[in-house]
């Protein structure tokens, strides 16, 4: 769990969705930690370890019920400032699938940190020519704005093919792209660890 301190300005505005597929022991851990946290809108539900994962993120999103969705790992945070810039871009214009900002990758031992997802803006009229520059200049929307209504859309159909992690993020981000341009917001929207591989 992040600093609370974050979240202060969004109480009342921001639903938490939490899909924890850990095994038993992390899933006790997981909700003593959450206990601590009663004042925000949480909404906690537990998977078994084998779930196939675009299962558990369809079944996730379909229980949201406000306009807009961002998704974050069990190992990243979101920055409430970034995800409010991101809904007001989506809510001026309505040719965007979905909106994001660059996310922070760190790790503090060795201490490393850099930014990712940095250049990934489509505006094209042509579906098939953004799903095209999708594919030559990948970067993940995973961590995209939705709008909610699309978002599970695309996750929903995604879930009816099971190839793997990789297909499954890219298969409901080629869909974003069908269905609409990916503005790029200047704005931090997220922090993910990672581990020295």
């Amino acid at each position: 769990m992040c600093s609370s301190d974050l979240y202060d300005n969004f109480r009342e505005n921001i639903n938490i969705i939490i899909g924890d597929s850990s095994v038993r022991q992390v899933k006790q851990e997981n909700e003593g930690s959450l206990s601590k946290y009663k004042y925000l809108n949480i909404n906690y539900n537990k998977y078994h370890p084998s779930v196939v994962v675009l299962n558990k993120l369809s079944d996730i999103i379909d229980k949201s019920i406000t306009d807009y969705t961002v998704i974050c790992a069990d190992d990243d945070f979101i920055i409430p400032y970034g995800i409010k810039k991101s809904i007001e871009v989506l809510e001026k214009e309505d040719i965007y699938s979905c909106a994001h900002g660059y996310y922070h990758r760190f790790r503090m031992e060795p201490f490393f940190s850099r930014e990712v997802y940095l250049k990934n803006e489509i505006i094209n009229n042509d579906p098939l020519e953004r799903l095209n520059y999708h594919f030559l200049n990948y970067v993940p929307t995973f961590y995209a704005v939705r709008r909610t209504d699309l978002c599970k859309l695309v996750y929903n159909e995604s879930k009816e093919y099971t190839y793997g992690d990789a297909y499954g993020e890219m298969c409901p981000s080629m869909l974003t792209t069908i269905y609409g341009n990916i503005k790029r917001v200047n704005v931090e929207i997220g922090r993910a660890s990672c581990r020295e591989r």
